[in-house]
């Protein structure tokens, strides 16, 4: 028993290093602002937080099955991991040596995609490797501690992107964000390289056990509902990319108040991980989910009616509870839902069946701002399409 908890705390350390560094460039409010002042073009603000989600629901399909014959996947996972995760660094090195900014913007959309592409590789083999070295019972404790953790740290990083930016404006200061969330998320390798898997574990002969199908998969209800939950969840990416830009236009704010606006989501994300932690032990974690929802619909909403400081420190607030709180659930059912037996497809099912309603939202957000010239249509659907998601939501049973 004192591997489990060993491999707890690693996976604990594991996920903080990599969730912080991602928090230097994160994809929904750090990353579209630089874009958008290094001239990108409204697509490109749409899709950047929306193409790592897309691009790494793609290969997990191909993927799940060979997951399934691998007996350890700690060997896979290492060397693919280091490959995915040198994007960010040479991402910094093109903002320090290239003066070109349509270069620097493309070359932070392919490091995207890159990081993306990998995950879904890399995916199938994390689940079921997370799922064979923590106690399923806690799992929902390990990601929310993870999540919580590393919102308490962003406190500091946010305060780090803000004094950044202000030293070191333009493609300095992008670059170094980079370069520290590159170093971070190689670190955290350390960690996830000394995870134990358990020896017990084993693959049975295929003569003596039905091979798991997606047929299978496609035929259990819960996994269904939460599927259909996770794509209408998608709709959030109509908007989210334009609401650090409008927010800055409205009130005049400088890219350092970025960094302000990241210690909020922080904050936020803090208080949706203790309740997250304090939900699962108590309520059924659908219940949990429709909270998480219902607060991207209110963030919405506040966004359009945001003509003050106050409301928009609200907004970047209610943004970091409502998404801790979702990826929080989300991971736990993506890990608890399909089971054991059907873990790899099942995740890859959840994960593919998104992927298309994901890029669409994205490309959707472009077209309504480009077609009205105003963000409150975006905002305005992202709030509207939330409320299947809360339906779908409540039908879970599991």
């Amino acid at each position: 028993m004192a591997h489990k908890t060993d491999n707890f705390t690693l996976h604990t350390i594991e996920g903080v290093l990599y969730l912080t560094g991602i928090s230097f460039v994160s994809y929904e409010t750090v990353m579209p602002k630089i874009v958008e002042s290094l001239g990108g073009s409204p697509m490109m603000i749409a899709l950047t937080p929306v193409l790592f989600l897309f691009v790494s629901a793609l290969p997990t399909v191909f993927i799940a099955g060979r997951s399934d014959r691998i007996k350890y996947k700690l060997p896979f996972l290492v060397p693919v991991c280091a490959i995915q995760r040198i994007a960010f660094p040479l991402v910094a090195l093109v903002a320090w040596f290239c003066s070109d900014n349509t270069v620097i913007v493309y070359s932070i959309l392919i490091s995207v995609v890159w990081m993306g592409l990998f995950t879904g590789i890399i995916a199938p083999f994390w689940n079921s490797m997370c799922g064979n070295t923590v106690p399923s019972r806690y799992i929902p404790r390990l990601f929310a501690i993870r999540f919580g953790i590393t919102s308490l740290l962003g406190i500091l990083v946010g305060f780090m992107i803000k004094y950044i930016l202000e030293w070191f404006p333009g493609r300095g200061g992008f670059g170094a964000l980079f370069m520290i969330a590159g170093l971070m998320i190689m670190a955290s390798l350390y960690f996830m390289s000394r995870i134990r898997e358990p020896r017990s574990v084993s693959v049975k002969p295929r003569t003596t056990t039905l091979v798991p199908s997606y047929w299978e998969v496609v035929r259990n209800k819960d996994i269904i509902n939460f599927t259909i939950a996770r794509i209408f969840f998608g709709a959030t990416y109509i908007s989210i990319a334009f609401i650090p830009v409008k927010i800055c236009e409205d009130l005049g704010l400088d890219n350092s108040w970025l960094g302000i606006f990241t210690v909020m989501v922080v904050i936020g994300a803090i208080a949706g991980n203790f309740f997250t932690i304090y939900w699962s032990n108590r309520f059924p974690l659908r219940h949990a989910q429709i909270i998480s929802l219902a607060c991207y619909m209110v963030t919405f909403i506040l966004t359009i009616f945001c003509y003050n400081i106050p409301t928009a420190l609200l907004v970047f607030f209610l943004f970091g509870f409502a998404k801790d709180c979702w990826n929080s659930v989300a991971s736990s059912m993506i890990i608890g839902l399909p089971g054991k037996r059907l873990r790899a497809k099942g995740s890859a099912f959840m994960s593919i069946a998104m992927a298309p309603p994901l890029l669409l939202c994205g490309m959707i957000g472009a077209w309504l701002y480009e077609w009205t010239g105003t963000y409150m249509v975006p905002l305005l659907a992202s709030t509207l399409l939330m409320l299947p998601g809360i339906y779908y939501s409540n039908r879970i049973n599991r």
